[in-house]
């Protein structure tokens, strides 16, 4: 039986040892892995793109509750955390206690059996104390360092859209960037079978919204 987080552990740290050169590491996985149950397939996107879009943040917090800096951690290790820290931070539908759980059976089954104690009160320490972070100030460096940890985009980045949009525009940007993408679809039918291509997006749609709320 395939574990989708060992698969999801797997992409991320070819991520990690390329420095996100290859970007079609995350689509070949769901290629290779076409025969999954959808809502597998769908855990598997959420948790990679999660973490390489929130990587700034996530580190930050890891650093925050870690006596190891996250880039002195062992590879696997630095993925595990990073993994299980994206679905304790926002994944609401995963108990925190399956994060941390199944973190531990992985570091223990890729021979970390010594580390496993580490994984799990990292993990643990970030759910006691999610909501208790304490971010960079706004008011350092004209507000970069809070918006580069929080919406996980370099400070140089963010530095050069505060000087040319101020804080308030630069921070609703930022925050449109990290919204939901919505699917888009593009039928190209004869008016006659519009109305039953409507009907497969529809019942397609529902379908998907059940799956969303059982992963």
């Amino acid at each position: 039986m395939v574990n989708i987080r060992e698969i999801v552990l797997g992409i991320l740290m070819e991520y990690d040892k390329d420095g996100g050169r290859k970007t079609t590491l995350l689509k070949d996985a769901l290629e290779k892995y076409d025969y999954l149950e959808t809502r597998d397939k769908a855990f598997i996107k959420r948790v990679v793109e999660g973490c390489l879009e929130r990587n700034i943040q996530i580190d930050y917090v890891i650093d925050s509750f870690s006596k190891t800096e996250v880039k002195k951690m062992q590879p696997l290790i630095r993925s595990l955390i990073r993994m299980g820290t994206y679905q304790i931070m926002f994944m609401d539908s995963i108990p925190d206690s399956a994060a941390c759980n199944e973190a531990v059976k992985l570091a223990q089954k890729h021979k970390f059996a010594g580390l496993k104690g580490f994984v799990n009160g990292v993990l643990r320490n970030i759910s006691r104390n999610k909501d208790k972070i304490a971010y960079p100030d706004k008011s350092e460096n004209a507000g970069a360092d809070y918006l580069s940890v929080l919406y996980s985009v370099p400070v140089w980045l963010c530095k050069m859209w505060l000087n040319e949009y101020g804080f308030e525009r630069t921070e609703g940007m930022l925050k449109f960037f990290l919204e939901p993408r919505p699917t888009v679809v593009r039928c190209t039918v004869s008016p006659a079978e519009g109305d039953t291509c409507s009907s497969d997006i529809e019942a397609a749609t529902a379908n998907a919204a059940k799956l969303k709320k059982r992963t």
